[in-house]
């Protein structure tokens, strides 16, 4: 489907409202599983850092490649199809994950976690650019990416309450031989089902590249590589936050789970409000013939960050360090909601769901797979504080290098033949 002058002016907002439903939940899983690291540590007689590893290095590395693979291999169907077998994928391993007893079953179900979830954003990025005019894309992908910010708030914010109130309602801490953290993950599988279905039934009209038997080329990969390893670093910080700040906050401050969790989810929550500003200006960016406009909006909001998470992991006053977190995390919304539209102006439409699957493959490999285990590692040496801020700080400054080597190459505009030129 291309964008003519008859949908210049419109949104598809049933398909934003669905696929943003989708992001929340796949963010309500890899949230809330931090929350519940303890627990689950517990019941499967394993240490909280070898269940970090599952947790994150198991899916992390099968959702790097099943991204690409998935972005390659289906990149002729529809995106609804791709979407909603993922999403019924990852609901059943998320139930298999609640059944495990042991470290190995709990292993291959995170694993096929991983795989379904990989499905989302690659075809994504594809689905919404092609139903949406070039000059209102930034906020079209904006609308989708607060589902990271909704999903994570919410099962931050209200999962440390949710936890303990099912861990205090239990008799002999089981209810039909489940735990807490199994019965929060049934609840979550049963959840995902009626999503897929509302996603597979949202929007069935043909996808023209998707159909079309001739394939765009590949544009200079300089830029597109820099690029990913600026969103890397970025990707890598929200899992950092995900993770480990809520036991920053409980140490520094003393704060039991239920507290320094809802502090980070009200922080997380607040990137939905980053995202949507973020898609205004960096769509304002584009009409003012910016050079890459939204690389330009993260490189500040990255700036930002740096000042904000200094603040919020070196001040002694709780107040004072919880207002700059959430501004930190507010910043970090706004470059999620950029993410998407710079790979549209460097891809051309029938290559964006590979695109993207590769730069959520270096996110997510590196955050989950090596910077969140690495952080816990250094925490019990050096303390949460000083791990978490120098593994976030250093991520921005490193980002900030690579998304300004990602501009001076100054690659220029997609062509695509399956659908109109989209301007750089």
């Amino acid at each position: 489907m291309m964008v003519t002058a008859n949908t210049a002016d419109r949104m598809p907002w049933a398909l934003l409202a669905s696929l943003a439903l989708a992001y929340s939940l796949a963010f309500v899983d890899r949230a809330i599983v931090g929350l519940m690291m303890s627990d689950i540590s517990r019941d499967l007689g394993i240490s909280r850092e070898y269940t970090s590893l599952l947790v994150g290095t198991g899916f992390a590395l099968v959702y790097a490649v099943a991204g690409v693979l998935a972005a390659i291999l289906l990149s002729r169907m529809h995106p609804r199809n791709t979407i909603a077998l993922g999403i019924i994928v990852w609901s059943l391993a998320t139930a298999a994950c609640a059944l495990a007893r042991g470290p190995d079953e709990f292993l291959l179900a995170r694993m096929l976690v991983g795989a379904g979830e990989a499905t989302l954003v690659p075809a994504a990025y594809a689905w919404i650019p092609a139903r949406t005019p070039y000059h209102r894309v930034g906020i079209a992908i904006a609308c989708f990416t607060v589902g990271v910010a909704l999903g994570s708030g919410l099962s931050l914010g209200f999962g440390g309450h949710l936890i303990q109130a099912i861990s205090e309602s239990l008799q002999n801490g089981v209810w039909l031989g489940l735990s807490s953290w199994r019965i929060i993950l049934i609840a979550l599988a049963i959840i995902g089902l009626p999503i897929a279905l509302l996603v597979w039934r949202v929007d069935p009209a043909p996808v023209g590249y998707a159909a079309n038997d001739v394939r765009s080329p590949w544009p200079d990969l300089r830029a597109p590589a820099w690029l990913f390893l600026g969103c890397a670093c970025v990707i890598s910080t929200i899992y950092l936050q995900l993770f480990w700040a809520h036991n920053f906050f409980a140490e520094k401050f003393g704060m039991d789970l239920a507290s320094s969790a809802l502090v980070v989810g009200i922080a997380v929550a607040l990137g939905a409000v980053g995202a949507i500003g973020g898609g205004i200006v960096g769509d304002r960016l584009a009409r003012a013939a910016v050079v890459l406009p939204h690389v330009a909006m993260m490189i500040a909001m990255n700036i930002l960050q740096i000042a904000m998470f200094l603040a919020a992991f070196l001040v002694p006053s709780v107040s004072i360090s919880a207002g700059a977190y959430m501004i930190a995390m507010a910043a970090n919304g706004a470059i999620g909601a950029t993410m998407g539209p710079a790979i549209s102006q460097i891809f051309p439409s029938d290559r964006r769901a590979v695109a993207a699957s590769i730069c959520l493959a270096a996110g997510t490999g590196l955050g989950l797979g090596v910077f969140m285990p690495l952080v816990g590692a250094i925490a019990r040496q050096l303390g949460i504080g000083i791990a978490l801020l120098g593994g976030t700080t250093g991520l921005l400054v490193m980002s900030c290098v690579f998304l300004w080597s990602a501009r001076a190459q100054r690659c220029p505009a997609p062509t695509s033949p399956a659908h109109s030129r989209i301007r750089a």
